[in-house]
């Protein structure tokens, strides 16, 4: 089976168009994987302006293929078919581990050489995977020795401690003349809107004294009224129902926090691809977000500042999250001026 080097398979492509069954179209792709890809991503690079980014394009046959692979090798009981869930496991060691080399190799991303790969209770995995002859044992073994290399590194992977200040994020961040300089763009609209948000605040307290110095030399009328309410109680009424939402900074005080921040923002694309992949395949067979965790970049208000520097694509799925709920959402926000300042005295 012979394929041309810029040629990659697809899901999609074999068994759409081609009309292969589900388990002919997972083999071509596990057998190209095998034999092709080293040769597929380190084919010299062309100058056509047709050609999708190298990692890019292995995320999306990867998200194609794990669906797929899943749903026809495994089954909520376990695998339901031993061998064929052994080719998925090393077919997407594979991909991550070919992703790893030519990142390590490009003189962008040298240091993640010094950083751990953790993939949870993968040198266990390793004991079930059902290996009917000597090549399949071999490869498995070629795969563990390169996993097994980077499984004690000291400095942290790239699915935790991503605010470290020995994180990946954290130390490319702080090399990026790029990033620095939309950290301080940030901080400098933060302090805009700060500014504007505390002019609102005087502007809404003198309005709530207002009303309320007019109705207190006011003696409530209600009780001679057949409906409604006094003018008295209305000034009342309308200072309470003045409201200041709370304002929040977009981005931590902490710099590693801060460069976490943007580098999530900001990540080069073959970063964010490779990263995607591990995620997925740490948290199959069900990817979904921990609990507890918010995206950042769906609360209105730092969407405005933040989306402004976000380039990473929509469906990415690493999000930007947070174990802390932004207060906008909170209907308890909106508080009355007097109240609002009573918090923040």
């Amino acid at each position: 089976m012979r394929w041309q080097p810029c040629y990659i398979p697809s899901m999609k492509e074999l068994h759409g168009e081609f009309d292969y069954t589900i388990g002919i179209a997972l083999t071509r792709i596990e057998i190209w994987v095998e034999s092709c890809l080293n040769q597929w991503i380190n084919r010299p690079t062309t100058i056509s302006q047709y050609e999708k980014n190298r990692f890019e394009t292995l995320l999306v046959l990867f998200e194609e293929y794990q669906t797929v692979a899943l749903g026809y090798y495994w089954s909520e009981k376990g695998p339901r078919d031993p061998m064929g869930y052994t080719r998925f496991i090393l077919t997407s060691l594979t991909i991550i581990r070919s992703m790893h080399k030519k990142l390590c190799d490009d003189p962008r991303f040298t240091r993640l050489k010094q950083h751990s790969i953790n993939i949870p209770n993968l040198m266990d995995l390793f004991e079930f995977l059902v290996l009917p002859n000597c090549k399949d044992m071999i490869r498995a073994r070629d795969v563990w020795t390169y996993f097994s290399e980077f499984h004690h590194n000291t400095y942290p992977d790239l699915l935790s401690d991503i605010s470290d200040g020995d994180a990946f994020g954290v130390y490319y961040a702080s090399q990026s003349s790029v990033m620095n300089e939309n950290i301080q763009k940030i901080r400098y609209q933060a302090e805009l809107v700060k500014q504007q948000k505390t002019q609102e605040v005087k502007d809404a307290k003198q309005n709530y004294e207002r009303l309320m110095n007019a109705a207190r030399y006011l003696d409530c009328r209600c009780y001679a009224l057949d409906y409604g309410y006094c003018e008295k109680c209305r000034l009342k009424q309308q200072a309470d129902r003045i409201t200041v939402n709370v304002y929040e900074c977009p981005l931590p005080c902490e710099r590693e926090q801060s460069l976490a921040v943007i580098f999530e923002l900001q990540m080069p694309i073959e970063i964010r691809s490779y990263r995607d992949i591990l995620w997925q395949f740490v948290n199959r067979p069900n990817p979904l977000p921990k609990p507890c965790m918010h995206e950042w970049l769906q609360a209105p208000h730092h969407d405005k500042i933040l989306g402004l520097f976000n380039t990473g694509p929509d469906n990415c799925k690493v999000k930007l999250v947070s174990s802390t709920y932004t207060r906008y959402f909170y209907k308890s926000v909106t508080k009355s001026i007097d109240e609002f300042f009573a918090k923040i005295v």
